[in-house]
């Protein structure tokens, strides 16, 4: 049945993500990484209220220390307070990752799950979509850590909740 399709999709999705996490150089640098992780810590240090977004820094990964420049990242702090119930930061090592891991997983389950109760699409098609993701490197993105993972479930669920409210 579809149901099984989806979830062997997904396990293998989630497996994908999981190999991909020690294999990326921690902290990762390419994309926004380096803002996303400096948000998470500067919410741990100075509290998870709503910062003051230009006074937020980078933190240089190197040293540990912040620097003079400034974040660029200006999401609302939702994301990273979840991410941060969620994931250690005792130390900068590839782990803090697994936990946007699994929020990519649970999205990707949600999308699997409203493509299946569309009814368009057969297990082929479910196998489809996931080897398209994993084509398009969705993996790899998965298992850096950013609040894009939040935003992906958030917008996964919302798919899968429209299409179950659309089959009445």
């Amino acid at each position: 049945s579809r149901v099984w399709s989806v979830l062997v999709c997904a396990l293998l999705f989630a497996f994908l993500c999981f190999q991909q996490v020690p294999t990326i150089a921690f902290p990762y640098i390419n994309l926004d990484e380096q803002g996303h992780i400096s948000y998470a810590l500067h919410l741990i240090q100075f509290g998870n209220g709503m910062p003051d977004l230009d006074k937020m820094r980078l933190l240089d990964f190197g040293t540990g220390l912040w620097t003079n420049d400034p974040n660029f990242i200006n999401h609302p702090p939702f994301g990273y307070v979840l991410l941060n119930q969620i994931t250690a930061f005792d130390s900068l090592e590839p782990s803090v990752r697994y936990g946007a891991v699994t929020l990519w997983t649970l999205g990707f389950v949600a999308i699997l799950t409203g493509l299946h109760l569309s009814g368009s699409f057969s297990n082929l098609g479910l196998i489809a979509a996931t080897v398209l993701c994993v084509l398009l490197k969705v993996p790899r993105f998965g298992a850096t850590f950013s609040n894009d993972s939040v935003a992906f479930l958030g917008g996964s669920l919302v798919f899968a909740g429209i299409i179950a409210l659309l089959n009445g």
